[in-house]
């Protein structure tokens, strides 16, 4: 019988013997690991005290150290329902990564809160686990949010059709909620109640927006958040006074003022007048024709033509809050003098 010295790790004991005429055998030895240190827990999943979105969640209690799997068995985490009895479940060890599990048989009702306790856990040296305190596991619903937009751009005035998918939702409040250009937080647009999981609406966006669906929650039902669908709104543009493929006349040599209007009418929108060049083969923009409109929305370029057939568009270009458009084409027939 040896007695190794105090502390916990692994201890060597080296040995040899002595026959009767004095020979000694070469000396072996062997290690034992001393453990005196009880077990603890690196980990609970869901976290003690949560609510989750599953009805047959799968608790995971994972270990400071090996413990004997015999310890865990079927009590190794005892779940309780709010009348005391105890809930039939599936329980399982891993020890490559000293974790427990404890899956419920069958779903558990929405909304209350079962008990949940570990068992009496011990390491491989037989030390007991501290006595824990339990903790509740309230479990939802689950539910789900899917929000569609046809066509994804627009000119502005014009509708989209919003078509939504919602699981677990029946009789539940939606929000619709959008979000402006540029960032800040989310508004509420309009609030709806899916039936059999479905819902279609139409809307009109005033600009460039990302538009998505929340459910907040219940006490049975857990909350949810669609993906964000992105929304691109192009500023209306015309020709004031013209009409696309409708000729209009002129004198050469005689100024023409071309004026462009932009919807919604606001200032600061940039514009550029682009005239068909026969020689290239296409519209074609000289810085010159740049031009950003007025309070009323309103741009114009002065031209004086020369006889003949001329063409030009007129474009509204990108910004923050909305998509670039263009107009046109616009046929101008020029008489000489």
């Amino acid at each position: 019988t040896w007695t190794f010295s105090p502390g916990d790790g692994t201890h060597t004991l080296w040995a040899k013997v002595r026959n009767g005429v004095g020979l000694e055998s070469d000396s072996t030895s062997d290690g034992i690991s001393i453990d005196t240190r009880p077990p603890g827990i690196l980990s609970v999943e869901p976290a003690q005290n949560s609510i989750v979105a599953n009805l047959r969640p799968t608790v995971r209690v994972r270990f400071t150290e090996p413990i004997a799997i015999a310890s865990w068995g079927q009590a190794g985490i005892v779940m309780q329902a709010p009348s005391g009895s105890i809930v039939p479940g599936a329980s399982s060890f891993d020890p490559t990564t000293s974790t427990g599990t404890f899956t419920p048989d069958a779903p558990l009702s929405p909304g209350l809160a079962y008990v949940l306790t570990v068992g009496q856990i011990t390491d491989l040296a037989g030390n007991a686990l501290p006595v824990l305190g339990s903790w509740t596991l309230t479990p939802q619903t689950p539910t789900s949010l899917t929000l569609s937009a046809a066509p994804g751009v627009v000119v502005f005035g014009a509708p989209v059709t919003l078509n939504i998918r919602a699981t677990g939702l029946d009789d539940s409040v939606v929000s619709l909620e959008s979000l402006a250009p540029g960032g800040g937080s989310y508004s509420t647009v309009r609030s709806l109640i899916p039936v059999n999981g479905r819902a279609a609406l139409t809307f009109t966006p005033a600009s460039n927006m990302t538009l998505r669906l929340v459910f907040a929650g219940s006490p049975t039902r857990a909350a949810s958040t669609s993906s964000g669908v992105r929304v691109l709104v192009r500023r209306g543009v015309s020709m004031v006074g013209a009409t696309p493929g409708l000729a209009r006349t002129g004198i050469a040599g005689r100024r023409v003022t071309l004026v462009a209007q932009v919807q919604p009418a606001a200032p600061g929108a940039r514009l550029s007048f682009r005239r068909y060049d026969y020689a290239l083969g296409t519209y074609r923009y000289a810085g010159s024709y740049g031009r950003v409109s007025g309070v009323d929305g309103r741009a114009s370029l002065d031209w004086t033509p020369t006889s003949g057939r001329h063409y030009w568009r007129v474009v509204v270009l990108s910004s923050s809050d909305y998509a670039n458009n263009i107009a046109g084409p616009y046929f101008w027939s020029i008489a000489a003098r």
